[in-house]
């Protein structure tokens, strides 16, 4: 569920970046091309890309997403410092004690995905560590909860102080200008989404294959060559149309990423370590013990309270949307 989900997120991430490119080239200043277009635009690319072999044909993907993640951010904070503060600006936090309520639980979710995320592959990627996983693991953890609260502080302060309540969930709406400015924010965060969607999306086509490879072995060899690939293929153009179709249906992207935070990475990257841990060790402290129900407790809360926002902010937001608009 994670890795779908964060592929419909990547979706509507480059959608509304590419129809950003577009709006700030316009000489009218609108696109006039709907949201849900520039989704298939950028989901096409992956029906080509999809057919790359595995994984490790990839591994240079996830250097590429973090430095474009970097250009972003550095080229947004810029971006509101040159933009400077209004002065009609409001700072105060609109809309009724239950928008505003609903609307923090959501964040609460977007902020585990963002955290979480960095937690997911760092623990994947050191799990096998000799002769333990615990030193790089940490250090890993530490080094990119570093990195991505510098990252995404400079751009929310930055956009808080320049634009105040009013600012965008995509800040690069906000911005406008210079033009150079947006539009190359904007290609990196393309290039950065088109980088994310292959790392999720591949993790699945690996196990996928796999499934499928095995169901073709007769103990002594693989069988049905042609079968095998062209079910390969079939079963990630598939994942690329059901992904996209989705994208369209429903594009907050915002509202995805509470609940994914929510559903997916809450329990798998700050639940399930606590009770793993609890389960494998034996000669624990108290206040290890206490720490680790802490931290279940907290983030259980975080959880729920995040589902409600994003599950509540997805109907609110779906019963106006126009598809193709």
């Amino acid at each position: 569920m994670v890795n779908v989900g964060m592929c419909v997120t990547y979706d509507v991430i480059a959608g509304q970046a590419l129809r950003g490119v577009c709006t700030s080239l316009s000489t009218q200043g609108d696109c006039g091309i709907g949201l849900s277009v520039w989704i298939v635009v950028f989901s096409s690319a992956h029906l080509a890309l999809a057919l790359l072999p595995d994984i490790s044909s990839i591994a240079w993907v996830n250097a590429l997403g973090a430095l474009m993640t970097i250009g972003f951010s550095v080229l947004a904070t810029i971006g509101a410092a040159l933009a400077g503060r209004g002065p009609d600006v409001v700072y105060s936090v609109q809309g009724s004690p239950a928008d505003k309520a609903f609307n923090a639980f959501t964040s609460l979710g977007a902020i585990t995905l963002l955290y979480g995320n960095i937690l997911l592959v760092e623990t994947q990627s050191t799990l096998k560590a000799a002769p333990s996983a615990v030193p790089p693991m940490v250090r890993s953890v530490l080094l990119g909860y570093t990195i991505v609260a510098s990252l995404l502080l400079s751009c929310v302060i930055s956009g808080y102080w320049a634009f105040g309540a009013a600012v965008q969930p995509f800040v690069l709406d906000s911005i406008g200008k210079p033009v150079w400015l947006v539009v190359t924010a904007n290609f990196l965060v393309v290039v950065n989404s088109l980088a994310g969607y292959l790392m999720f999306a591949h993790c699945l086509f690996d196990y996928v294959d796999l499934k499928i490879l095995m169901s073709h072995w007769t103990g002594l060899e693989f069988q049905g060559g042609f079968v095998v690939v062209l079910k390969r293929f079939s079963f990630r153009w598939f994942f690329v149309v059901t992904t996209a179709g989705l994208a369209v249906c429903l594009p907050f992207f915002q509202d995805l990423m509470g609940f994914l935070g929510a559903v997916g990475y809450c329990p798998l990257c700050f639940i399930l370590p606590c009770l793993m841990w609890l389960k494998t060790q034996q000669a624990l402290r108290w206040y290890e013990i206490a720490a680790c129900w802490g931290i279940i407790v907290a983030f259980v809360f975080v959880g729920l309270t995040a589902a409600i926002g994003s599950i509540r902010s997805l109907v609110v937001h779906a019963s106006t949307y126009e598809f193709f608009t």
